[in-house]
């Protein structure tokens, strides 16, 4: 019997997400110390009090942009040495290195939009081939999977009265309760500005709840491990995935996509990282205490439309 080269690919496709998937997650949970000097595996150390927290939960409103740091972290540190091509990176440009959209509380009346948006299939069900399922039937499968089994403990216990983000991490994007998401160095809290602000005849609730329903649909979508799916939507990384959200608003807020590069010279990405939406025109309206400043000034604090450096401690 012989055996096309081809016939393989979609094994090795398997086989090489797999290795990509589980790299990241590992990456992301390993921490270093340098006084005393150690390595750490999946060890939770927030910086975020429970001050901050009740401050950020009093003021939440759905459709918020929730901007995430850690300190200490590998896969924080290797975030850091991005930066957009041609330029170095800096303090200032990655002091953030998560971002999610919050979409409030939800219960059994919102179950049919999750998954519902999501376009293609999974990468598994693709290469193994072992379930033939209708769109529908896969939309379905997803919302069982990342709703009513991965929350069935707080849907049961507070049903509609937890509060999710909804982000991408490297087992894909999922929607996670606001207490645990909140756990890190630093928290930012952004905004949609007010409809006069928007340079768009467009009513501002609408968009937000197009926001919310964009995120919420996109639970179970696949992580995008090469960071440059911005048109498609079909995977997505964090930035990229809160990107499509606000895509109608991202040109009235100055927020488009760049080629950022590892040092910014090696492997260019088209993609959106977190700290694009710094730089934009969102409203900043909370920080958490363990951040002193913005490490950029507002729009309106720019000259010749260029953010001005500001220290940061």
């Amino acid at each position: 019997m012989q055996f096309s080269h081809l016939s393989i690919l979609p094994f090795l496709r398997l086989v090489a997400r797999y290795c990509q998937r589980k790299l990241l997650i590992v990456a992301s949970k390993l921490t270093f110390h340098s006084t005393p000097p150690f390595i750490g595996y999946n060890l939770k150390v927030p910086c975020i009090t429970a001050t901050d927290f009740r401050e950020l939960e009093a003021i939440l409103e759905p459709g918020d942009i929730l901007l995430r740091g850690h300190s200490g972290y590998l896969d924080s540190a290797l975030i850091r040495l991005l930066a957009a091509k041609g330029e170095c990176p800096t303090p200032f440009t990655t002091i953030f290195t998560h971002v999610g959209i919050y979409v409030g509380a939800v219960g059994n009346q919102q179950r049919s939009k999750i998954s519902a948006q999501i376009t293609g299939f999974n990468w598994v069900i693709n290469a193994i081939d072992t379930q033939r399922l209708t769109l529908g039937q896969y939309h379905e499968y997803k919302r069982r999977k990342h709703f009513d089994l991965a929350h069935q403990r707080t849907l049961a216990q507070a049903l509609g009265r937890h509060r999710y983000v909804v982000h991408a991490t490297a087992e894909g994007v999922i929607m996670e309760d606001l207490f645990s998401y909140a756990q890190g160095s630093y928290l930012a809290l952004l905004r949609l500005p007010d409809q006069s602000m928007l340079g768009q005849a467009e009513n501002r609730a609408i968009a937000l709840t197009q926001v919310i329903d964009r995120a919420l649909g996109k639970v179970g979508s696949e992580f995008d491990f090469s960071f440059n799916d911005i048109y498609l939507h079909h995977t997505f990384s964090c930035g990229e995935l809160a990107y499509y959200c606000y895509k109608d608003q991202a040109t009235a807020l100055g927020l488009t996509p760049k080629n950022w590069a590892f040092a910014g010279m090696f492997f260019p990405r088209l993609t959106v990282h977190p700290s694009d939406f710094v730089l934009s025109d969102f409203k900043r309206v909370w920080k958490s205490a363990s951040l002193t400043q913005w490490p950029w000034p507002a729009a309106q604090q720019r000259v010749n439309n260029q953010p001005v450096r500001m220290d940061f401690r």
